[in-house]
């Protein structure tokens, strides 16, 4: 697929093409589909945009991309942004900050702070 995209990266930011396999997986229902990226190949970038690691945004999805002597590369794995704006904001999701999957598919929260131990002070407070 053609798609539009995003580089950010070298202290830059640019429009480019992009060739992208998607594959289709199937659904929880028969007859829902969702699918995912592969494959990225990036086209038509600025010619005069620095050797370096980018970032590269698209549909939703992002992965890492790098131009070596005027080439690009993208080696890394397609991620999907699961923030509701991540594209628009030009942002990663911070892992630490999403709930973790579980194997039936709800989410588990984040672990919360384990309360202090109970110090002698207290102890002596409560006895009073």
């Amino acid at each position: 697929m053609l798609l539009h995209g995003q580089l950010r990266g070298m202290g830059r930011e640019a429009a480019c093409e992009l060739l992208a396999r998607r594959t289709s997986m199937p659904g929880a229902h028969p007859s829902h589909l969702s699918f995912e990226y592969s494959d990225c190949v990036i086209l038509n970038a600025p010619p005069d945009l620095p050797d370096g690691d980018y970032m590269l945004f698209f549909a939703g999805y992002s992965t890492v991309a790098n131009r070596v002597r005027g080439l690009w590369g993208s080696f890394g794995a397609v991620i999907r942004d699961r923030s509701a704006d991540g594209l628009a904001e030009g942002r990663l999701v911070d892992p630490g900050a999403m709930a973790v999957p579980r194997s039936d598919g709800k989410k588990k929260a984040a672990p919360q702070a384990q309360p202090e131990a109970e110090t002698e002070e207290s102890s002596s407070n409560r006895s009073a």
